[in-house]
């Protein structure tokens, strides 16, 4: 049996890229749930924590100015800070960093077995394509979720300057 040529007209850099990523789509669904778990839940707890601080403060005030003491039983309670969420989200950010080095073991995974070492090295590229077909397909599958969570992020920032105008202004 003769090999014949290919009639596909594809660039070979862009079937590798595209069939590395394939590869990687459950690690980046795992990092796209952590990155979503992780910054939005930071910036949420810190305006929900402004917001009823504000306003334990205010009652506070208005306590000490007709009473002239504090009596912390009458205040209202304010949002206590819960460390469990930040927690939380340190861990999900602390996995999704690992997360790239598994990414990074899967992309280039093909080193680890000399068979399919072989046969990646009989693909029509070049040392430099399949390097950077490799190494954008990797990075492409650890920078898309991160950049879907900063959108989150950034619509959590917008509703959060409603919700408080001055809550860009404690650096949050």
């Amino acid at each position: 049996m003769t090999a014949q040529a290919s009639t596909v007209k594809k660039n070979p850099f862009w079937v590798n890229f595209c069939n590395r990523v394939k590869a990687n789509k459950r690690s980046a669904i795992i990092l796209t749930i952590l990155h979503i778990i992780s910054a939005p839940l930071i910036l949420i707890n810190g305006i929900v924590y402004d917001v009823t601080y504000e306003k334990y403060q205010k009652a506070r005030e208005l306590m000490l100015l007709e009473y002239g003491y504090i009596d912390y039983e009458k205040l209202p309670s304010y949002y206590d800070f819960n460390e469990m969420y930040l927690v939380i989200a340190v861990l999900a950010t602390i996995i999704a960093v690992c997360t790239g080095v598994v990414i990074a073991m899967n992309v280039f995974s093909y080193l680890y077995k000399k068979t399919l070492v072989d046969n990646v090295y009989a693909l029509p590229l070049t040392t430099k394509q399949r390097f950077l077909s490799d190494f954008l397909a990797g990075a492409a599958t650890y920078l898309v979720p991160f950049l879907t969570s900063s959108v989150v992020t950034f619509i959590c920032c917008i509703i959060g300057s409603l919700v408080d105008p001055n809550w860009r202004d404690l650096g949050l």
